[in-house]
């Protein structure tokens, strides 16, 4: 059954908004250098929280709390109208659960990621890999070589 706590959701939603906050922060190349992500985090219309990873010059990632999970959508970030420009089918489509077995614990259902249900931290290590796939950091080394 869906979870109905909105503040359940809330919860789990600044948990992962956190957790790629820290995953951003940490794919700085040396001290002193940007992250490799444009970042970015509040309420949409006041009330929505969401959070905004973009590369540098490419499309970016979306993620909006909704009210039993979250919708993660390609967008970009339309800087002097402080609005995002979203594409038109949502990149994935989130929805959280209560765990049948284990009360307490949430389960997640993602569209993109197939019909299954995956506990939280199990979805959460998903997305962080696929992330670090998208965005791959280059070292410092390679980057000379390469220039």
């Amino acid at each position: 059954m869906p979870v109905e706590d909105t503040e359940r959701v809330r919860e789990a939603f600044t948990r992962l908004r956190d957790l790629f906050y820290h995953w951003n922060l940490k794919s700085k190349t040396e001290p002193g250098r940007p992250s490799r992500l444009m970042w970015e985090s509040g309420n949409i219309t006041g009330h929505r929280p969401y959070f905004f990873l973009q590369p540098y010059n490419e499309m970016g990632y979306l993620f909006e709390m909704t009210q039993r999970g979250w919708v993660v959508s390609r967008a970009e970030k339309i800087i002097n109208l402080d609005r995002f420009m979203r594409q038109l089918n949502a990149w994935d489509h989130v929805v959280l659960y209560e765990s049948p077995e284990m009360p307490q614990t949430l389960r997640v259902r993602s569209e993109h990621w197939g019909e299954d249900f995956v506990s939280l931290p199990l979805y959460e290590d998903a997305m962080v890999r696929l992330f670090r796939e998208l965005f791959p950091v280059q070292s410092q080394a390679k980057r000379r070589i390469d220039f």
